[in-house]
């Protein structure tokens, strides 16, 4: 299981909730592990998480286009790479019937603490000059 806390925090609240959503998604895919859900939960995360990375990733992006962010491009082509590697995880889940379960549940884990620290804390100040809090 993966806990919000204060120092996940990115200084937006938009983006803050929306990074809890993941959050939240991450927990459904753990949770159902315990519950001998993990396949059928597995499929319906899978696709929320699809669509809420694209919604949350235009939200980001739409932000550093209007406030010119410096670092726009290297953090869209990490957006990108983390699409991919959904894709190829829908794949794996899809046509190729394979348990992910706890694999996809563990990269998600590390891709949401990495990205948060790494890239997404590059943007705060931006976004806060420009009044985004």
């Amino acid at each position: 299981m993966m806990v919000w806390t204060p120092e996940m925090s990115v200084g937006v609240a938009l983006i803050d909730r929306q990074h809890q959503e993941f959050v939240g998604l991450i927990n459904e895919l753990a949770e159902s592990t315990k519950t001998g859900r993990a396949q059928v939960t597995t499929g319906l995360v899978l696709m929320k998480l699809d669509s809420y990375a694209r919604y949350h990733f235009s939200t980001e992006e739409e932000y550093f286009a209007v406030f010119n962010f410096e670092g726009a491009e290297e953090h869209i082509l990490a957006h990108r790479q983390l699409s991919k590697r959904l894709t190829d995880f829908i794949d794996r889940f899809y046509n190729r019937n394979e348990t992910i379960t706890e694999d996809l549940a563990v990269f998600l884990m590390e891709w949401l603490e990495n990205h948060t620290e790494t890239m997404d804390r590059k943007y705060t100040r931006c976004f806060n000059e420009h009044g985004l809090y």
